[in-house]
């Protein structure tokens, strides 16, 4: 699923798009170690790509997470809190 919907949002975004997309999806494929996951954010981070990659314009994964887990609670949302850790953007826990 994850690699359809790569492929679909690569095929019809801009260049710039893309790159990002392609970094997000790299980072997130089966069967990596943890040191590569580590090693990959690193070498992400210090490239100054991260932050640019996964701007809330661009990176929508944060939303569809927190639309996902407010359908649990429909009838309890204003006193549910998220703690969002090791996420990287902290997007899904500000949604």
């Amino acid at each position: 699923m994850a690699d359809n919907a790569y492929q679909k949002n690569v095929s019809t975004a801009s260049r710039d798009d893309a790159e990002a997309y392609h970094s997000n999806f790299l980072v997130q494929k089966r069967g990596l170690t943890p040191q590569e996951i580590t090693d990959y954010y690193s070498q992400w981070g210090a490239s100054g790509k991260y932050d640019r990659d996964l701007a809330t314009s661009r990176y929508m994964g944060p939303t569809h997470a927190a639309r996902a887990i407010g359908d649990y609670f429909v009838s309890n949302k204003e006193n549910v809190r998220i703690l969002d850790v090791a996420a990287g953007t902290g997007k899904v826990g500000q949604e």
